[in-house]
């Protein structure tokens, strides 16, 4: 009797989980006609993604995938999610995707592949640097620099992004080689290079590239101390911090720079350098209450 029960309960339980899997692919198949249904309104659309998202069924990866022509944004954005939640199964389909004759598709794709961070999707995204919209080339960039930052294809594939034509993807391909750090090395150059463009973004984003990758060679350094007189107080502030951080003997120096920009009319400038004092040492924290003119710069300085 007691194995006759034992059995039953046994039984039960399985056919609660057979139940359960039945109704969760009844759900899938509700949540994809959702998606699917471009009369429906948009909200209920977006939602479905987002369900098909935490649900995580490799079934629905075709119509996400799809669902990233959608005219909306809001459903694009969505399906772009899902994608990203469920993971590595999505990353043969979205590297496929970097072939679309539509731009905002390989766009995503590429967005969603440095969100996945698959080092499989390395070579394809590498490919798509020649892409012919900026925008597909900019998520490209940003993405290489998420997946695998010990990769040496990666860096000398930004790089080359570095003499990209459109200001953004250099821009991008400066920030990435900052983030993966002294593995970038090989990109001094270069970067030292982009600090002479006319763009103050790009110039004030190479000076901090070479401050993060931290490795003092004279180009480096050379390129920095030359910053320190820009134009822009943003760049100044940048190649200050940046000279500090390859070269401690320049410490003294970047300071100085530093507190001069404090008197910068840009107040997110001014932050910027308070931030930068902030991190380097307690020497400079006391001139932060120097600057009454931002709030913000003196919390900061009575909290670093």
């Amino acid at each position: 009797m007691r194995c006759y029960r034992i059995s039953l309960i046994f039984l039960g339980i399985i056919s609660a989980i057979a139940i359960g899997f039945a109704a969760e692919g009844q759900e899938i198949g509700s949540f994809i006609k959702q998606l699917q249904n471009e009369e429906e309104i948009v909200e209920i659309r977006r939602k479905a993604a987002h369900a098909l998202g935490q649900i995580g069924d490799p079934a629905s990866i075709t119509v996400l995938v799809k669902s990233l022509q959608d005219e909306r944004g809001e459903v694009r954005a969505a399906a772009a999610s899902a994608l990203v939640r469920i993971g590595s199964p999505t990353v043969p389909e979205l590297i496929r995707s970097l072939n679309s004759k539509d731009a905002v598709v390989r766009s995503t794709a590429a967005y969603a592949l440095g969100r996945i961070g698959e080092p499989n999707a390395i070579p394809a995204l590498v490919q798509a640097l020649n892409d012919q919209r900026w925008e597909v080339r900019q998520n490209a960039a940003s993405a290489l620099g998420k997946i695998d930052q010990s990769s040496q294809t990666v860096v000398f594939a930004l790089i080359q992004a570095l003499s990209d034509k459109h200001t953004n993807v250099r821009i991008w391909a400066a920030s990435m080689l900052g983030q993966i750090g002294a593995p970038a090395e090989a990109a001094i150059p270069g970067l030292a290079h982009v600090l002479n463009h006319q763009q103050v973004t790009l110039r004030g984003t190479a000076a901090k590239a070479l401050g993060q990758i931290g490795v003092p060679t004279q180009t480096a350094i050379a390129a920095l101390m030359n910053a320190l007189n820009d134009a822009s107080p943003w760049v100044r502030a940048n190649a200050a911090y940046a000279l500090a951080q390859v070269d401690n003997s320049k410490h003294d120096m970047a300071v100085r720079v530093l507190t001069e920009v404090l008197r910068c009319k840009m107040a997110g400038v001014r932050l910027y350098a308070a931030r930068a004092l902030a991190a380097m040492d307690g020497i400079s924290r006391p001139r932060f209450h120097r600057d009454a003119k931002q709030p913000t710069v003196i919390k900061l300085a009575r909290t670093q």
